[in-house]
C-alpha cells in the first residue's frame, strides 16, 4: 500500500530499525546511525545517498542479506517521497 506521505521522523526511524536489523559490524552501524542523526537535524533523508552507502557497505562485506517484502516497500517509498 502507497502512503500519502513519509515524514522525515518516520523515514528515519524505518531507517533506524532496517539498519539495527542487517548491520552487524558495530563500526559501520555506528556510522549509518550517525547519518540518520544528522538526517534528523536537517529534517531531510538523502535517499540516494543511503542507498550508495548501504550498496557500498553489502559489497565491501559481501552481506547480501534479503530484503522483506515491507522492507522492499520501505525503499519503494523512500524513492518516492525522498529521491
Amino acid at each position: 500500500m502507497k502512503r500519502n506521505n513519509y515524514p522525515c521522523s518516520e523515514a528515519v526511524d524505518d531507517l533506524e530499525s532496517f539498519f539495527r536489523k542487517h548491520i552487524n559490524i558495530d563500526s559501520d552501524l555506528k556510522r549509518f546511525l550517525n547519518i540518520l542523526e544528522d538526517f534528523r537535524k536537517e529534517g531531510r533523508v538523502s535517499y540516494r545517498f543511503i542507498q550508495s552507502e548501504l550498496m557500498e557497505y553489502r559489497k565491501i562485506n559481501s552481506d547480501y542479506f534479503s530484503f522483506s517484502d515491507d522492507e522492499r516497500q520501505m525503499f519503494d517509498d523512500l524513492s518516492y517521497f525522498w529521491g
